[in-house]
């Protein structure tokens, strides 16, 4: 049987902790390769608040997740006997709305283009803004699109060291 995407609408705030306990009860059950993808459409996002720069992900579809599945009474039990799924969406409860691949790559694009708009440039001076390298400043060496990760030539203790960051722990330096 051939994977498809739903929707699966949850506790609002409990997105990511779903996904943990549906992977969870899915290895229990030995059910992985009747499941794909779990998503959360969401953007990590750097935000000023009150003078200080946080990271902040702002969720598209609060209450919902994308989950990639084979469809039968086994998988269908198994994600509305997870604690905090209300239901599939769709005009039958009993027999899901597959998501037409449209909206899909719609949904996808959209968080794409977060993705792209966040991107940097080689050379590019860049400060770190989370982790253990907080406030230092570097320049950019290496993108690495597929991972969402730098790696930033930084200054310690006086030498040049190359650090992996991921995109939202740095902003571009003015």
């Amino acid at each position: 049987m051939k994977k498809r995407w739903y929707v699966v609408n949850i506790y609002s705030g409990y997105e990511k902790k779903v996904i943990s306990d549906l992977k969870n009860r899915i290895k229990i059950y030995k059910l992985e390769t009747s499941f794909g993808k779990m998503i959360v459409p969401s953007e990590k996002k750097n935000e000023n608040l009150s003078g200080k720069i946080r990271k902040i992900e702002r969720k598209y579809y609060p209450g919902y997740i994308l989950l990639e599945m084979e469809l039968n009474d086994k998988t269908w039990k198994l994600v509305n006997e997870t604690k905090r799924v209300v239901r599939f969406i769709g005009a039958n409860v009993i027999k899901p709305e597959v998501i037409k691949k449209k909206e899909l790559k719609k949904i996808l694009s959209n968080i794409k283009k977060h993705i792209d708009k966040n991107k940097f440039n080689l050379g590019e001076r860049v400060r770190v803004i989370e982790g253990p390298f907080t406030d230092f400043t570097g320049i950019v060496e290496e993108i690495n699109s597929e991972k969402n990760k730098l790696q930033v030539s930084v200054l310690i203790f006086g030498r040049s060291t190359p650090v992996e960051l991921e995109f939202y722990k740095v902003i571009k330096d003015i």
